[in-house]
């Protein structure tokens, strides 16, 4: 139990329920974990759509709910705009006059204690906030937004007509969360390596590392499930491109190789809104399955779970959940950064197409090497990654921030 109830003021990018992806369940995870220490949250999210009432009344059970409807999407029309902006058109595409009023009214009419922010691209939010009521700012580093740009650039040629564009809001949002991390009273950073990318370009920041989880009592195997020889599984979400990159290369270039030696392989992709590119690459081998309502039933049946990307940032959730149901797991470095598990833990790294498709083979080969591997993976993440562990980290000191701001 907590020493104090604090209320909350939770501010978010996108309504996270039904929790689709790694970027919902880690804001939906953070929502209810707070709950179950005995916050009281005022959740607020933007939305662009109908959003269905069932998944309002289960938000519903953890706090109080406020949707704000405001479009992040990406158009032709902001995207020409970010080019004459000093602000980048992530940060900016996430403000609007109209939002803000709305987000006004509701903290003038709450005595809230703290606004946790989730994500750099409700800052711009946030601190015009704090101007009103001078109340605490928690930022929540999903990511170093500005890495992600980076790495995209790095991994487009020079007359890629895109590479000067995402190079210039690269620098454009660093300068931003340089801004953001000193003026937050606390930055959650998920893992050492994002913490190290905050403090390098905001030394003043205060930076406490809480990681990403997962409830352990959700994910574990299903019984009277067998396992299919030879099946892989990739759940991720392919409205973001660098997903589908990941997945495209798997297909092309280690999946014929594991075929050599496993002619019945079979690579299932899961996750809403598979584009065209992948659907025609569905074959014998390949099935693009799409969003399904619970992941669990296909990753009980799989042997290996895999996890290419080579653009990212933050942590993998769906790593971590893969791991908790005790299969091993392919990844790139990339795909795997932040988790300090390495392969006696059943986290085995490989960025080119041979050394990846030498590990799966190598754990198809051995049953046993890979049933021990998914076992130890369970075990790692029951020690190290649950939400419970890393929110607890959080409300401490958030408690702590509120305790200090009252005393003086």
């Amino acid at each position: 139990m907590v020493q104090k109830k604090l209320k909350i003021l939770q501010i978010s990018p996108q309504f996270p329920f039904p929790m689709t992806d790694g970027g919902k369940i880690g804001i939906a995870n953070i929502y209810k974990e707070y709950s179950a220490l005995g916050h009281e949250v005022t959740f607020c999210a933007y939305i662009d759509s109908i959003v269905e009432q069932i998944h309002i009344q289960e938000a519903e059970k953890y706090g109080k709910v406020i949707l704000i409807p405001h479009s992040t999407r990406n158009t032709p029309l902001k995207i020409a705009g970010s080019l004459f902006k000093a602000k980048s058109l992530y940060t900016s595409k996430h403000f609007s006059e109209a939002a803000f009023r709305e987000y006004k009214s509701i903290i003038e009419s709450n005595d809230f204690d703290i606004i946790h922010c989730d994500h750099s691209a409700m800052m711009p939010i946030a601190l015009e906030l704090k101007k009103i009521t001078n109340i605490p700012i928690a930022l929540r580093l999903h990511n170093i937004e500005y890495t992600i740009w980076e790495r995209y650039a790095s991994v487009l040629s020079n007359l890629h007509p895109k590479k000067w564009y995402i190079l210039n809001q690269a620098k454009k949002l660093r300068e931003e969360e340089s801004h953001f991390y000193q003026q937050a009273d606390v930055c959650f950073a998920i893992t050492e390596a994002d913490k190290a990318r905050a403090y390098q370009i905001a030394r003043g920041a205060n930076v406490c590392v809480a990681t990403a989880g997962v409830n352990l009592d959700e994910w574990k195997p299903l019984p009277n499930i067998s396992k299919e020889n030879a099946l892989m599984v990739l759940a991720t979400n392919y409205d973001w491109i660098h997903n589908v990159d990941g997945a495209i290369w798997f297909i092309k270039k280690v999946l014929p190789l594991v075929i050599k030696q496993y002619p019945n392989a079979k690579l299932q992709l899961i996750g809403k809104n598979p584009p065209d590119a992948l659907k025609q690459l569905q074959n014998n081998s390949v099935e693009v399955l799409g969003f399904v309502p619970s992941v669990k039933e296909y990753l009980s049946r799989a042997n290996i779970y895999v996890a290419p990307l080579f653009v990212g940032g933050g942590i993998r959730i769906k790593i971590l959940e893969a791991m908790a149901m005790h299969l091993p797991v392919v990844a790139t470095s990339v795909s795997a950064e932040g988790i300090v598990a390495g392969e006696a833990d059943g986290l085995f790294r490989a960025d080119s197409a041979h050394d990846t498709s030498n590990v799966i083979i190598q754990l198809l080969d051995n049953k046993t090497l890979a049933s021990a591997r998914g076992t130890a993976a369970a075990k790692f993440i029951s020690q190290n990654h649950t939400w419970k562990q890393c929110v607890g980290i959080m409300s401490d000191c958030l408690l702590s921030i509120v305790k200090k701001q009252k005393i003086y």
